[in-house]
């Protein structure tokens, strides 16, 4: 998401207003600790339907929530970690419940139910 206007930036073109990430740091951009970062494997999910088969994390301020969500293996499940005291990411905090992991999730399903939206009004 943030490569478009990073590399319409550096070869000195304007941002598309469609657009939806940032300058990357060091690349124009600045370093938002507070910003949220979501990346996503959806490998074995159609390209052409809604997320179904996937895992997508989100991390924010030295913390990750990981939703892993493959219903053809009969799985799906949370893991959070402090990155700051567990870089390598080895002991699950999820269990515990803390109350980041649960405002982060709530903006981790937010993001999955605005990915698929646009399936929902076509019909998929």
């Amino acid at each position: 998401m943030d490569l478009i206007p990073t590399l319409a930036h550096l070869t000195g073109n304007p941002i598309p207003n469609w657009a939806e990430g940032k300058l990357l740091p060091r690349l124009g951009g600045t370093q938002d600790e507070k910003r949220s970062i979501f990346s996503m494997d959806a490998r074995t999910n159609s390209s052409f339907g809604p997320l179904v088969n996937f895992s997508i994390s989100l991390t924010r301020e030295n913390h990750r929530l990981i939703h892993y969500i493959y219903p053809k293996l009969k799985y799906e499940g949370y893991e959070f970690y402090d990155l700051s005291a567990d870089p390598e990411e080895m002991q699950d905090l999820y269990p515990s419940k803390p109350a980041l992991a649960m405002d982060m999730k709530d903006e981790l399903d937010q993001k999955v139910v605005d990915v698929n939206r646009p399936f929902q009004r076509s019909g998929l």
